[in-house]
């Protein structure tokens, strides 16, 4: 416990004469020439160390962190954590019927993190969701964890967070690095240019307010979804809506996502223009056309790997524009998260979904290719 240092950026700023300085809250004893390190494994050394109290911080005891401002951008530090030093701790769901062994549906990941070296550990999905508790003990030293597991509602993952939090362990993602993946009106302004056309309500529409979002569209096509997930197994009757023109035919569908949706509905209600993909069939149950689709999953803004989302097609592709977007990528506040993207019929390719890289799932992935590779740039 005596080496644990836990420091958040709250201000970067530069002092004449001296140089740059970070300040933020903290816990425990940092002196000067340590080294501290962020969650992704950016470094700093410590020049210096002074006591700030400033009356608009609620009293708090803040901490200012002279550093060597060549060594990082300007604002790339704000918020982030920094530690002296951490384990890697993947965390997974437990069985519900059996606390002590992995949900059945991650078993592999768990065994394949654990044969690597990774420290893994489980928590009982339903005592969070129903009692906002997890069932894991204080550890004496900080751990960094990755979560892999079923998709989370912004709401549970805080409390997971703050619980793991009390615990020493902090997920890769705080709250808001969440959500800036999870919801799409948080990352569609980055690209706009490069994904279908998208409008949103902030809350479950009424029958006005569906109409108006229909009037965005001109006789397009269009797909109805929320602010993270679509029917698209109910491709027909809850998902693709041929004509906006054709309200009473719109309306239903919207109608029945709604409902459908039910208490699980993420916050609104989402049109995005249907564009005509490359097309690769018709999933054999829904009837829905599946299309040359890739899964890239990012940790700290390099590709881990890029899967096929489709009938394990795909595997390994790397298209140029991944590499084209990598820069846009980076206004993504995020350490860990996916971006699918699609070829069009035309050939050109655009990003479809961006998502949180500890709740999206592999698909048909080699699960070692995936843990080995994501080794390599933790």
């Amino acid at each position: 416990m005596e080496r644990n240092f836990i420091f958040k950026v709250q201000d970067i700023f530069h002092i004449k004469g001296r140089g740059t300085v970070i300040d933020g809250k903290y816990k425990g004893v940092v002196k000067i020439g340590d080294i501290l390190i962020t969650l992704t494994g950016e470094k700093i050394k410590v020049l210096g160390v002074e006591m700030i109290w400033s009356s608009e911080r609620n009293n708090d005891e803040i901490i200012g962190l002279l550093v060597d401002g060549k060594t990082f951008k300007k604002d790339s530090l704000k918020d982030k954590l920094f530690f002296r030093s951490y384990n890697t701790t993947f965390l997974f769901c437990s069985d519900p019927l059996n606390k002590k062994k992995p949900d059945i549906d991650y078993i592999d990941e768990y065994e394949q993190a654990k044969s690597l070296g990774f420290n893994v550990l489980l928590f009982c999905y339903e005592d969070l969701i129903e009692f906002g508790k997890i069932n894991l003990l204080l550890t004496g030293e900080i751990n960094r964890v990755i979560y892999r597991g079923w998709m989370l509602k912004p709401k549970d993952y805080e409390c997971l967070y703050s619980n793991l939090v009390e615990k020493n362990y902090y997920l890769i993602n705080t709250p808001d690095e969440y959500v800036n993946t999870h919801y799409l009106p948080n990352w569609y302004k980055y690209f706009e240019e490069l994904t279908p056309k998208t409008t949103w309500s902030k809350s479950i529409p009424n029958k006005e307010e569906i109409i108006n979002m229909l009037r965005d569209f001109d006789e397009e096509q269009i797909i109805v979804k929320d602010y993270v997930k679509s029917r698209k197994h109910e491709w027909y009757e809850s998902c693709y809506i041929e004509n906006t023109k054709e309200t009473e035919k719109a309306l239903l569908v919207v109608e029945n996502f709604i409902k459908g949706q039910g208490e699980y509905l993420n916050q609104g209600v989402v049109f995005r223009k249907f564009v005509e993909l490359e097309p690769i069939g018709f999933h054999e149950k829904s009837g829905m056309p599946i299309s040359n689709e890739i899964r890239l999953f990012i940790y700290n803004y390099k590709v881990v790997c890029t899967i096929g989302y489709w009938n394990g097609n795909n595997m390994n592709e790397y298209p140029k524009f991944v590499d084209d977007i990598i820069e846009k990528l980076k206004n993504i506040k995020s350490n860990f998260f996916t971006v699918d993207i699609a070829k069009k019929s035309n050939g050109e390719w655009i990003v479809m979904e961006l998502g949180d890289g500890q709740v999206s799932g592999l698909q048909e992935y080699d699960t070692k290719s995936f843990y080995t590779n994501l080794m390599k740039v933790l």
